[in-house]
């Protein structure tokens, strides 16, 4: 009885593609060392957010106007696009 030939590129169970020697590819966001998450003390280059932008980040009333003024739009260009 033959053993079947296994595929070119191999498939993996969490369907992530197969590098040219046929290992699985390291998941997205790692890099060599397998350091899954950058922080302040790995890449000290990454900008912070000033106090008032965490301020308009977590301040509902300028949330909930932000929504309300791109919904606007929104129905402003649809509408527009249906004369």
């Amino acid at each position: 009885m033959a053993i079947p030939d296994s595929p070119a590129r191999p498939t993996h169970a969490t369907g992530s593609p197969a590098t040219a020697d046929g290992a699985p590819s390291p998941p997205t966001g790692t890099t060599a060392t397998g350091a899954a998450k950058v922080t302040a003390e790995t890449a000290p280059y990454v900008t912070r957010p000033t106090r008032s932008t965490i301020f308009l980040r977590t301040f509902v009333p300028w949330q909930l106007w932000r929504f309300v003024r791109i919904n606007a739009k929104m129905i402003r260009i649809i509408r527009g696009s249906r004369s």
